[in-house]
């Protein structure tokens, strides 16, 4: 049905409707074929239930609603499409931290070759303090007195208070036989076989221990923290103290 047969029914379906009131209710939908250029029988239905509506005392505001419902739509498209795209960068970032290159257990990986050139150094003989900051860090022990370190990303001290930093980056670390303190936020931590006692805080992040053999007495605390596959041995050499916030702590198991 085309719009000027679609006006000639809709005007006897309002014939009950006083002349000037439902001149205005013509007017209004003449000027709202105008605008959408389809066809009002899509839009509204038939003339009769059209005119239904208007004499049950709802007249439409056709243009309006359909625009309102169209920017709702779209509205809604794209923040569906903006959650589906921080859902998969949230995956993947997750999928970046928890994939292991190799064994990060096995200490005679071919990885692990301190004479390859990608290694850094620096001369350490203190205490030790690192800051991990949304990175994946694998931490040794060596007898050398000094740091060394193979990253892709950052790793930088900061002379001010002796402290390391090591932010958005994937580290493998070997560290001196030094008291060391580690702070983990939003990072994975693997600790493989720590030779010196260890003062450990980890927030919002994962940290896992390969014991490889040896027995620690364990000091753990937790807070909204899952904590699995730790046994402290009261006897042991070596104290390792763990302070988990919203934080996983486990054995390192090799997938």
């Amino acid at each position: 049905m085309n719009n000027d047969r679609y006006i000639e029914k809709l005007k006897k379906a309002l014939a009950r409707l006083g002349n000037e009131e439902r001149d205005e209710i013509i007017m209004e939908i003449q000027s709202d074929a105008a605008e959408s250029g389809k066809s009002l029988q899509d839009r509204f239905g038939t003339p009769d239930e059209l005119a239904a509506r208007y004499l049950e005392g709802e007249p439409l505001k056709p243009a309006v609603k359909e625009q309102v419902s169209a920017i709702g739509k779209k509205v809604l498209l794209w923040v569906g499409v903006a959650v589906l795209l921080l859902l998969v960068i949230a995956v993947f970032a997750f999928r970046q931290l928890s994939e292991d290159d190799f064994n990060y257990a096995d200490e005679s990986a071919p990885e692990l070759n301190l004479t390859d050139s990608i290694w850094n150094s620096i001369d350490w003989n203190s205490a030790v303090n690192i800051e991990v900051i949304q990175s994946k860090v694998v931490f040794y022990w060596h007898q050398s007195a000094s740091i060394r370190w193979s990253c892709k990303g950052g790793f930088k001290f900061l002379k001010a208070n002796k402290k390391s930093q090591i932010r958005h980056a994937n580290c493998l670390v070997f560290l001196p036989l030094q008291e060391t303190t580690i702070s983990v936020n939003q990072g994975r931590v693997v600790i493989v076989r720590p030779q010196v006692s260890l003062d450990i805080s980890v927030e919002q992040g994962a940290l896992q221990i390969a014991e490889n053999g040896e027995q620690y007495r364990y000091e753990l605390s937790g807070n909204h923290s899952h904590v699995a596959g730790l046994t402290s041995h009261d006897n042991a050499n070596t104290s390792i103290t763990i302070r988990a916030t919203e934080a996983d702590v486990a054995l390192y198991e090799y997938p």
